[in-house]
């Protein structure tokens, strides 16, 4: 019977505890209204409490609108709450670039846990089937996946469980029968131009000609992959860990030296950790171009690049470089995007001695304001700080190892004279100070990461 299958895989994978509060999502689907009507039954077994969530993707209109009514009666009938969300799907995946079933289930989520937090819920239940698993590891192959793609959906992951992922969709459908309980069909679940349709309705019906067993086979291999999957998550934790040197709001670094030194295997799944999006073939493309020279990047989705900066790989937004002059206020701090600031002070007085790290003084006396920043231009030059003779100011960037994605963003501290600091290299020749100087201008840079 299905109601002690389910039983089942709550108990094997620790699902519930006694007295939790359990938020349910329900579409008016059969997966998830199977899902209400079996853990309604099961309430009283394990001690917890229901309440449903029902989220109006505004997608079909009016039958949109009567699937949230067919949901509102079903829970009148159970005298159970239910939360729904109305939110313009089409809208959110447009504005993202995002196809609507991503968008969508972006949006599912988002708000599931924003509701579970409103309602101090424990858990958040999904009507996944074996059939949905069997969907997924599908799609996973065809689009390029390793381990963790071909493992399908996890019966357990944080807050979230699906109590159906071990009963087949013929199952789910048999018990509604059985039990004279009505649901509602999504029209879109027949459009084979969604993937997930495709493989539904034309793929897996010619691979059960092949195995008729076919879901069975494929939920244990996922099994068996997910455990050892599970079995490696240690060292991939530890790698991570000792991996990730920086991390800003922009992306983070990664200690090339550190990653190179655990197998290829972890170094996968580190990649695909930091960036789900990527499929397999960008995950190798990731790897080789930490191998490759510095300053070479590649392109990843939702607008991530991947560039070596020496010993570093960054991972993360790529941000247009600013335009123009931004002029630096002397005696204040100056805003800069994607650096931080800069903070500049005359005094009178000075212990040159007790320089801190990341500021530079000046005779201020020799300077010729307004100070400003800058981009670098072509035929800079550069005469660094107790260098007898200037230089080209792209040899210095390349000695000084700034990074190429930062070369062509305003880092050049300049007056009327000429550069008077790189930003993150060294200072110039310019307004040195001396015994002579009454007045001293300090600099100091502060970085965002």
């Amino acid at each position: 019977m299905i109601i002690e299958k389910v039983k089942r895989t709550i108990d094997y994978y620790s699902m519930l505890r006694k007295g939790e509060k359990v938020l349910i999502a329900c579409s008016g689907g059969p997966d998830s209204i199977a899902l209400l009507h079996i853990l309604y039954r099961l309430s009283t077994h394990y001690d917890i409490s229901l309440v449903g969530f029902h989220l109006n993707h505004r997608l079909r209109g009016e039958e949109a609108d009567r699937d949230q009514r067919f949901v509102e009666r079903v829970f009148r009938r159970l005298n159970l709450p239910l939360i729904i969300r109305s939110y313009n799907v089409y809208e959110y995946s447009k504005e993202r670039r995002l196809s609507i079933e991503q968008g969508a289930r972006e949006i599912r989520y988002k708000l599931l846990e924003e509701v579970r937090e409103e309602r101090g819920a424990d858990k958040i239940a999904l009507g996944h089937t074996s059939n949905d698993n069997l969907e997924t590891v599908i799609l996973h192959l065809v689009r390029g996946a390793g381990m963790q793609g071909l493992s399908g959906i996890p019966p357990k992951r944080d807050k979230i469980i699906r109590p159906l992922i071990e009963v087949k969709r013929e199952e789910v459908l048999k018990f509604l029968r059985a039990e004279s309980i009505r649901y509602r069909m999504d029209r879109t679940n027949k459009d084979t131009k969604i993937p997930r349709n495709l493989i539904r309705m034309r793929v897996i019906p010619l691979l059960l000609k092949l195995n008729p067993k076919l879901i069975d086979t494929v939920a244990r291999s996922a099994r068996v992959l997910r455990e050892e999957d599970e079995f490696i998550r240690e060292f991939v934790d530890r790698a991570l860990k000792e991996s990730v040197i920086e991390k800003d709001e922009r992306g983070l670094w990664v200690d090339i030296q550190s990653l190179s030194y655990y197998n290829l295997i972890i170094r996968r799944r580190i990649i695909r950790d930091l960036i789900p999006e990527l499929d397999l073939g960008l995950v190798e493309r990731v790897l080789e171009l930490m191998e490759g020279e510095s300053g070479k990047f590649l392109e990843l989705p939702k607008g991530l690049v991947a560039i070596k900066e020496y010993d570093r790989l960054y991972l993360g937004k790529w941000e247009k470089p600013p335009e123009g002059i931004l002029e630096v206020k002397i005696g204040g701090v100056t805003p800069i995007k994607g650096w931080g600031a800069i903070k500049t002070e005359i005094r009178e007085d000075i212990d040159i001695k007790e320089r801190r790290k990341g500021v530079e003084i000046f005779d201020f006396d020799r300077i010729e304001p307004p100070l400003f920043l800058r981009r670098r231009k072509p035929g800079d030059r550069f005469q660094p700080f107790g260098l007898p003779s200037s230089k080209k100011l792209k040899e210095i960037m390349i000695n000084d190892k700034i990074p190429r994605r930062l070369r062509d963003y305003p880092i050049l501290l300049c007056d009327r004279k000429g550069i008077l600091l790189i930003l993150g290299g060294r200072r110039s020749n310019l307004a040195k100070v001396d015994s002579k100087t009454k007045r001293f201008l300090m600099v100091e840079i502060e970085r965002e990461r």
